[in-house]
C-alpha cells in the first residue's frame, strides 16, 4: 500500500520550521536537534534534545522519538527511576515511553498515524514540540528519582488526587511490582495505549505506593 505522505512533505515541514536537522543513510531519518533548558543529555552533556522524524513504509506511522535520551544504568535508586517513567507515560499523552533492557536505555516516542489519510505539518511539529518539551520538563524529576529515590511532580501538571495514588497502586499490583514495570517497558512501551489517560501521585518515594 502506498502510503500518502512522503518523506519529502517531512523534509519540507522541518525546513519551513527553520529547525535544523540531518538525515541518515540508508534508513533515510531525520535528525533534529532542539535546544534545552533543564535537559543535558548524559551522552554528551549538551543541553540539546535529539528526536529522530521516521517514516517507515512498512508501519503507516510518523515516528517521533528520542533515542537514548535516558538511562538507569548507574542510578542509585533504579526502582524509583523505572516506575518515575512509569508515572510519566501517564501524565504525558501522548508521549509513550520503553527501555532497552540490554543496556538501560529509556527512549519517548510519539507516533501518528498515517494509513490512508495524510499528516500535516501542524501535525508533525506539534508532536516534536510536545517530545521535546515533556523530556525537558521530565528531566530534573528523573534525575531526583535516580538520585533520591523521590518522585515529584509538585512542577509537573496539576495536582492529583487520592484515587489516582489509589489506582497507581492497583496498577502496581497487578503488573507485580517495580519488576513488571521493567518487563512493560521493555516490551511494548507505556503510554497512551496504556495509561487509559490516568495520572499518578504527585509526591512519591521508592518503595512506597
Amino acid at each position: 500500500m502506498r502510503m500518502a505522505l512522503e518523506l519529502d512533505q517531512l523534509i519540507d515541514y522541518l525546513t519551513e520550521e527553520e529547525w535544523h536537522f540531518t538525515m541518515t543513510f540508508p534508513e533515510r531519518d531525520l535528525v533534529v536537534r532542539l535546544p534545552s533548558h533543564r535537559y543535558r543529555s548524559h551522552l554528551t552533556d549538551r543541553s540539546e534534545i535529539t528526536l529522530i522524524v521516521r517514516l517507515d513504509p512498512k508501519i503507516p506511522y510518523v515516528q517521533i522519538y528520542a533515542p537514548n535520551v535516558f538511562s538507569i544504568d548507574g542510578a542509585a535508586c533504579p526502582d524509583a527511576a523505572v516506575r518515575a517513567c512509569l508515572e510519566f507515560g501517564w501524565r504525558a499523552r501522548p508521549v509513550q515511553v520503553a527501555m532497552d533492557d540490554r543496556d538501560h536505555e529509556l527512549r519517548m516516542y510519539i507516533d501518528i498515524p498515517v494509513f490512508d489519510g495524510t499528516v500535516t505539518k501542524e501535525q508533525v511539529t506539534a508532536s516534536v514540540h510536545r517530545l521535546a518539551a515533556m523530556i525537558d520538563e521530565f528531566a530534573p524529576i528523573f534525575e531526583q528519582a535516580c538520585s533520591t529515590g523521590e518522585i515529584d511532580w509538585s512542577r509537573f501538571g496539576e495536582q492529583d488526587s487520592e484515587l489516582d495514588t489509589m489506582e497507581l497502586a492497583d496498577m502496581m499490583d497487578r503488573v507485580g511490582g517495580v519488576e513488571g514495570l521493567r518487563a512493560l517497558l521493555r516490551t511494548s512501551g507505556f503510554g497512551e495505549g496504556g495509561s487509559k489517560g490516568k495520572r499518578t501521585s504527585r509526591h512519591t518515594r521508592e518503595g512506597g505506593a
